[in-house]
């Protein structure tokens, strides 16, 4: 077996980075991008995509400080709570995002298909304040906390609907 000369082991890796680059380039566009973008699609399509994607990892990570919150109010990690006043809690919070997603979905539904830009936006805003909710539940009384998280769950099932 011979060695590659250096200037061979260069022009391959040189190769081998720009097939890897435009294998990657190509898997992100057909993962989150239309087919036939950017002829098929507006112009701005992909600023609009960008600013969505931003707004989508906000929400996930205000989602994730919202449960810490939640789940201090519950009790977990303070001595004297009991797992099942927590999981009491949580049955109470799913069941009403449960009834207000039949609830919304059979008042709402058949008028999604009329202004799907405006339920998008109102589905954006239902999710905003129940995160915003479940982020200031620790900070009501104890007596309001179950209501709080309750009509916080309650938006955020909204919004999957919607």
């Amino acid at each position: 077996l011979t060695q590659p000369s250096p200037s061979n082991r260069q022009s391959c890796a040189i190769f081998g980075c720009r097939s890897l680059a435009t294998h990657l380039s190509s898997a992100v566009r057909s993962t989150f991008l239309p087919s036939g973008y950017p002829s098929r699609t507006p112009p701005g399509y992909l600023r609009h995509c960008m600013w969505s994607w931003a707004q989508d990892l906000s929400t996930q990570l205000r989602s994730v400080l919202a449960t810490q919150r939640v789940l201090e109010g519950v009790g977990v990690g303070r001595e004297g709570a009991t797992a099942l006043s927590a999981s009491i809690n949580f049955i109470v919070r799913d069941g009403c995002g449960m009834a207000a997603t039949l609830l919304f979905t059979a008042t709402a539904a058949g008028r999604f298909i009329s202004d799907v830009k405006r339920w998008r936006i109102f589905a954006d805003l239902a999710v905003d304040v129940g995160i915003t909710l479940e982020l200031l539940a620790n900070a009501v009384p104890p007596r309001a906390f179950l209501p709080l998280i309750c009509v916080a769950n309650m938006c955020k099932a909204v919004c999957g609907v919607a």
